[in-house]
């Protein structure tokens, strides 16, 4: 979809040096969308819905994927989603269930929802240990060419401390174990290893890492690791949420917050950005340096919407709109 310019040859221009022709131009241009690739890597450990799927405790797999859910279909043909789960289903009969994803079902890509709806359907009853750390390394592949692109994100939804490590000593270890002490090595928190994958994935490749934590059961004891997972993965602190009912809607808004309305410009069409007003399907915005409503140069050859006119963007799936300096007489 694209957002049709008007003529805005009679509006006011100031220019830099007084003279209102050194970076006017008469034609408007384009700007085209960089889609976002978000990789939603969602824990599918026991603890998830405990004990288990015959009138649980606490639930918080079904929110979570109705949540999933809406947010790939409501956005997913102006943002790209993939899915991984971990534990991978496909190992439940095995004891415990420590297997992360092998070759992603669900990398990102646009249009996406259809199979990730079917991806969660399959996924069966949630059961297994959280190889954090292992499901994050496997994301980078799912993400492919977004990571190039640079928008590339991960957002790590989880309800407890990252486990199966079969490295660690479970006689030396902090454990994981509900119960209380570890018996076996994969019981063992992985916060150390987990804290490496998040580096590099945000240094080396890029990738932010948004962690939405789930805390109303057993999460509550692991807070602290959760806003480091974060921490590492640059975004600051994970966003908690212990009431299930919060889960898709909380989802959603960190959904809103982390894709970037970004476009593709010339340099040379942006030379004076104070001077470039765009048209977002009908209303015209300038520039705003404290992006809050509005438009801002954050590459040479990108510019990023915030606020009403990113929403907007978002909610018409808005691909590509046009810019322009105006000039006076």
């Amino acid at each position: 979809m694209v957002g049709v310019a008007a003529c805005y040859q009679s509006y006011p221009r100031i220019a830099l040096d007084e003279d209102a022709g050194d970076a006017c131009m008469e034609d408007p241009f384009e700007a085209d969308r960089v889609h976002p690739g978000v990789f939603i890597l969602l824990d599918r450990s026991r603890s998830m819905m405990y004990p288990g799927c015959v009138t649980p405790d606490w639930d918080y797999w079904t929110p979570a994927t109705e949540g999933v859910n809406a947010i790939v279909g409501s956005l997913g043909h102006s943002v790209a989603f993939g899915l991984g789960l971990f534990p991978d289903p496909a190992y439940d009969d095995e004891s415990p269930n420590c297997y992360t994803m092998g070759v992603v079902d669900n990398p990102v890509k646009l249009d996406n929802a259809g199979p990730i709806a079917s991806t969660l359907a399959a996924a069966g009853c949630p059961d297994g240990g959280t190889p954090t750390a292992e499901s994050l390394e496997a994301s980078a592949a799912a993400l492919g060419e977004y990571i190039e692109l640079r928008t590339a994100s991960v957002l790590l939804v989880t309800d407890g401390a990252p486990n199966c490590n079969l490295d660690l000593d479970p006689f030396s270890c902090t454990c994981t174990n509900p119960g209380g002490d570890c018996t076996y090595n994969f019981q063992c928190l992985d916060d150390h290893n987990t804290y490496a994958v998040l580096d590099r994935l945000h240094e080396n490749r890029g990738v932010q890492t948004y962690v939405l934590g789930l805390v109303g059961g057993t999460g509550g004891a692991w807070i602290e690791v959760m806003h480091q997972m974060a921490a590492h993965g640059g975004t600051g602190e994970a966003v908690l949420v212990s009431d299930p009912d919060d889960v898709g809607p909380v989802m959603e808004e960190i959904t809103r917050q982390i894709v970037p309305c970004l476009f593709d410009v010339d340099p040379a069409d942006v030379a004076d950005p104070d001077a470039v007003l765009f048209d977002v399907d009908g209303t015209i915005w300038l520039r705003d340096e404290a992006r809050l409503s509005g438009w801002d140069l954050v590459e040479p050859d990108r510019v990023r919407f915030y606020g009403p006119p990113c929403e907007e963007i978002l909610d018409e799936g808005i691909d590509t709109i046009v810019g322009v300096v105006p000039c006076t007489d």
